[in-house]
């Protein structure tokens, strides 16, 4: 039976331990965690809030933004298919809390910022195109395997790993999408991306390279790049749910989950760009 002091037991616990997971609390209390979920749902009126990650804005990036927004829901819907999303993520062997199952009890929606580090942890940066239901992998590694840094050099011969799957035809026809890195956006890096797409290009620095016409990549825009806003998240998962225990094993993880997208999903996910 329901008591006023357990009530008051788990209402204390969680404004002090917002964070802690039911089981967690079950354990600390030793009440049944049915029993907790109950009383935070039903008495306390506590919610799980999901966490999530975010950048701030300033306005001029704002109005950045909304330039390229707009520009983008101008161009015909197929035009968002003929783009070469790319994107380069760290995957580590210790990966962040997993924010699909990670929830905040609370009250009110939680402004709750973590500062998580991942110094001396083993990783390896992943390149990976997406388009026309097809993803491409490349890992920025030496000859012997391991992570290197990626400078102009380096990003240029990641682009040419994955560009040479992709006919000339093709490739007359695709745009490259890319973000605003110092190595993407180098003199030897443009040239060599126009000597391939000519003004098909979606970058930042465009004017400095003689391209109008084309709005800059916006500053802080993970939600319009599907790598950001669905892939990379489902290939962390896959890496917490293996859980590999070296980079050799954590590359094969990635590596099968990118192989086993089929290319409707990966054109349905696309397509939420728009949205």
């Amino acid at each position: 039976p329901l008591t006023l002091n357990m009530f008051m037991v788990i209402q204390d616990y969680f404004i002090e331990h917002p964070m802690n997971s039911l089981l967690q609390a079950s354990i600390d209390l030793k009440i049944p965690k049915s029993t907790i979920s109950r009383i935070l749902r039903t008495k306390i009126k506590m919610k799980p809030y999901k966490l999530s990650l975010c950048q701030m804005l300033d306005e001029a990036q704002k109005a950045a933004r909304l330039e390229f927004c707009t520009w983008l829901l101008q161009q015909p819907d197929e035009f968002i298919f003929d783009v070469i999303w790319d994107d380069e993520k760290w995957f580590h062997l210790n990966q962040h809390p997993n924010r699909q199952n990670t929830r905040y009890w609370g009250l009110t929606p939680p402004n709750l910022v973590l500062n998580l580090k991942n110094q001396n942890v083993k990783k390896i940066m992943a390149f990976v195109t997406i388009v026309q239901g097809k993803a491409y992998l490349f890992w920025h590694t030496d000859e012997d395997g391991k992570s290197v840094n990626v400078n102009t050099d380096q990003y240029i011969k990641s682009v040419e790993d994955v560009l040479k799957d992709i006919s000339t035809e093709q490739l007359n026809v695709y745009w490259w999408q890319q973000d605003g890195a110092t190595c993407h956006t180098s003199k030897k890096s443009m040239a060599y991306l126009q000597g391939i797409f000519g003004d098909r290009l979606i970058s930042k620095q465009l004017k400095d390279f003689k391209i109008f016409g084309v709005p800059e990549w916006p500053a802080h825009s993970p939600d319009l790049n599907p790598l950001d806003f669905t892939f990379w998240g489902q290939a962390m998962k896959k890496v917490w749910d293996e859980k590999p225990s070296n980079l050799d094993e954590l590359k094969a993880t990635v590596q099968r989950f990118f192989d086993s997208l089929s290319p409707d999903f990966v054109k349905n996910c696309v397509a939420n760009i728009r949205k």
